[in-house]
């Protein structure tokens, strides 16, 4: 299973083997996992992938950009009516479901919100 990249607080020896606990960081969660040393890869750092030339998708970089400067952008409410503020999740799949050719969605964000849906 492939976790992404982490950071690995420590490296200790259990039973002949090495073991590292790394801490990895999705959607806003942190998750630790204790994995055997020969199964973690070293992450490259952003200056070499800049000399390798490898670099993002730039309209994936700039949807990214735009989600977080419209959050920060928004702390008064100015994008709504409301004051709700606008999380970069919220922004990108507002984007997918802009470009999806069929929209059949319900999208449930936040709690008491009135999203019960009961059959008729």
């Amino acid at each position: 299973m492939k976790w992404g990249v982490g950071e690995v607080l420590r490296v200790c020896e259990t039973g002949g083997e090495n073991f590292a606990d790394v801490v990895f960081e999705t959607r806003g969660a942190r998750r630790l996992e204790t994995l055997p040393l020969h199964r973690l890869e070293r992450a490259e750092s952003p200056w070499d992938r800049l000399r390798a030339g490898n670099f993002d998708d730039p309209r994936d970089f700039l949807l990214r950009q735009l989600a977080w400067q419209f959050a920060l952008g928004n702390t008064g409410g100015e994008l709504t009516n409301s004051r709700t503020q606008l999380l970069p999740h919220q922004i990108l799949l507002t984007h997918d479901v802009v470009k999806m050719p069929r929209r059949r969605l319900l999208l449930a964000d936040e709690v008491g919100l009135g999203k019960t849906i009961e059959p008729a």
